[in-house]
């Protein structure tokens, strides 16, 4: 992601451009390849990354919120209790 952040700073102040394009076409589909090619390659550099526990826990908590509603939203008019809920999540 640094390497993205660099060539960002980088392509704001200094156009990268080859001077072979001759039309604004040609230029904007040069300078997207160039921000393609980039940020392929610092995603091609992350994938090394390990979610934190922290990270875990979010995605269980959000599992069991999903579920919780889901069940919630299929009992419409239905009293609903702690339990039911419980229920649900087995």
């Amino acid at each position: 992601m640094h390497r993205f952040f660099e060539w960002a700073s980088a392509s704001s102040t200094q156009p990268r451009v080859s001077r072979s394009c001759s039309t604004v076409a040609e230029t904007r589909a040069a300078a997207q390849v160039e921000l393609l090619e980039t940020l392929l390659a610092t995603l091609g550099a992350t994938s090394d990354f390990q979610p934190s526990r922290r990270d875990y826990t979010r995605q269980t908590q959000s599992r069991i919120v999903k579920s919780a509603e889901d069940y919630v939203l299929a009992h419409i008019g239905d009293r609903l209790y702690v339990t039911d809920l419980c229920k649900a999540q087995e």
